[in-house]
């Protein structure tokens, strides 16, 4: 993304098209990778499903790597296969399957299961091919596990937020008979994550839709198990469980916060081969076309509904429109020539993406996250050291530059959570106009300052504007005076 913003600017849709590039791709080797297991039409039906699943169309037009994540394993997994026919030009699938499995592992930890997988699998190959192969993997292992030494040396992990959750059966289920098969745009995606009675009378179609299709699923695994064949079928149910696995004993050890959602998302791809499996295993001709035309039509119904409910959460909570927040505050800006206030409980940080002029208020921030990094430095190469010296000037150098930013921006955004921090920010700076933005995706308490702020006889309510996911309060201060 560098390199790509370096070249072709990081305007919305450029920073889009590197996702659907790798979203489209990924149907092409969805398809390529089935004819491995699949009939060609039932091949051609796990691309088709993967073109209209609201799950991948979210992630290839969402500008982060998760895309690619799903790309370069399945292009390492195809190379494989690819590395086991003798027809095809080894150098060139070796080059790919270390670059594209190496590249994945980076763009997403969790990949490192995948190698461990491989790498058993490998071990019942030919001695040429399997040695290469287990090389390749170490290779990638000790970079892997240099990057980690250099990060836990000098950066951080984040390991806990509060919408991170354990990986339990119930979530096992959730995922693919829920946000792998709808997209949570056919039901409400809260009651699809937890199991009571009351919910199972109230959404008894539900349920029983859901059923069906874990007969299907159990049904294509059934098949597989039974299959014959190189490669082996039993591939696709390593493929489909090993990383949900991997997540099981996270949860058994005590790591209770992972993003479960998008760490799976690379194993979709397997869930409809195994779906497909299991719609083409019937052995009357008239109950597969009737059970393939079924699944088509309803997975039509959950695309339809996704984009129906763009405004609504469905795979993931909307976008607020940021876009539109920014020329509001834009056209604000033309009245007046002095720097503006604007308040939030939650990250505004995209109002900064639309214009250069606004930048947030994190003096302290970047003062002790600049100190922790030098200390740091210090203690790994010593005061005297000429790497420190230059890494230690450059640190400070970009903090100078971020906070002359800041005092020289015409909007200046400040995360608070009180009344009184706000009074205090408003005396100091000498406003009397302030802003309060609300993301309602986000609201981090914003409910109880709004409350605080309206019900204070000094604070005066001039306007509000709403947008998709935002709202943005505008108030005068009759008296800022302390309390």
């Amino acid at each position: 993304m560098y390199l790509w913003i370096s070249i072709f600017g990081d305007s919305e849709i450029s920073i889009r098209i590197p996702p659907l590039i790798f979203g489209t791709l990924s149907i092409v080797l969805v398809y390529y990778l089935a004819l491995k297991f699949l009939e060609k039409n039932a091949s051609l039906l796990a691309a088709f499903l993967m073109c209209i699943s609201p799950v991948h169309i979210w992630y290839s037009r969402e500008a982060r790597p998760y895309s690619a994540t799903l790309f370069l394993l399945l292009a390492s997994i195809l190379s494989y296969y690819k590395l086991l026919d003798s027809r095809a030009s080894s150098r060139v699938w070796y080059l790919i399957y270390f670059m594209s499995l190496c590249f994945a592992v980076f763009s997403h930890y969790y990949i490192i299961v995948f190698i461990a997988l491989i790498s058993v699998i490998a071990l019942s190959q030919p001695n040429v091919l399997r040695n290469r192969l287990l090389i390749a993997n170490v290779l990638i292992l000790v970079l892997f596990t240099l990057f980690i030494g250099i990060k836990l040396t000098v950066g951080r992990f984040l390991t806990g937020s509060g919408y991170l959750r354990p990986f339990t059966v119930q979530e096992l289920f959730a995922l693919f008979f829920n946000w792998f098969l709808t997209g949570n745009s056919l039901w409400n995606n809260i009651d699809s994550y937890r199991f009571d009675l009351n919910i199972f009378l109230q959404r008894t179609v539900k349920y029983c839709i859901q059923i069906i299709f874990l007969f299907i699923f159990v049904k294509g695994i059934i098949s597989i198990i039974k299959s014959k064949g190189q490669p082996p079928q039993i591939h696709l149910i390593l493929y489909q469980f090993s990383l949900p696995f991997f997540l099981f004993m996270l949860t058994l050890i005590g790591f209770k916060d992972i993003y479960i959602e998008r760490s799976l998302l690379v194993v979709l791809p397997f869930y409809y081969l195994i779906l497909i499996k299991g719609l083409t295993d019937f052995k009357n001709g008239s109950t597969m076309a009737v059970a393939i035309i079924a699944v088509l039509l309803f997975k039509v119904v959950t695309l339809s509904l996704f984009f129906y409910k763009n405004d609504e959460w469905t795979v993931y909570k909307p976008n607020p429109d940021w876009r539109a927040a920014a020329h509001y505050f834009r056209e604000e800006l033309k009245s007046t020539s002095e720097p503006t206030l604007v308040f939030a409980t939650s990250k505004s940080t995209e109002l900064i993406y639309y214009d250069h002029r606004f930048r947030e208020f994190r003096e302290s921030e970047i003062q002790d996250f600049a100190k922790r990094k030098i200390d740091k430095l210090e203690q790994l190469f010593g005061e005297k050291n000429y790497l420190f010296k230059v890494l230690s000037s450059e640190i400070n150098k970009y903090i100078t530059s971020i906070t002359k930013e800041t005092y020289e921006a015409r909007i200046i955004i400040h995360y608070v959570n009180k009344k009184e921090d706000i009074n205090k920010i408003l005396i100091d700076n000498n406003k009397e106009v302030l802003y309060l933005v609300h993301n309602k995706y986000w609201s981090s308490g914003f409910d109880n300052l709004v409350k605080n702020i309206t019900e204070d006889f000094r604070f005066n309510l001039l306007g509000k504007q709403s947008f998709q996911g935002l709202e943005i309060f505008k108030f005068n201060v009759a008296a800022a005076a302390p309390q």
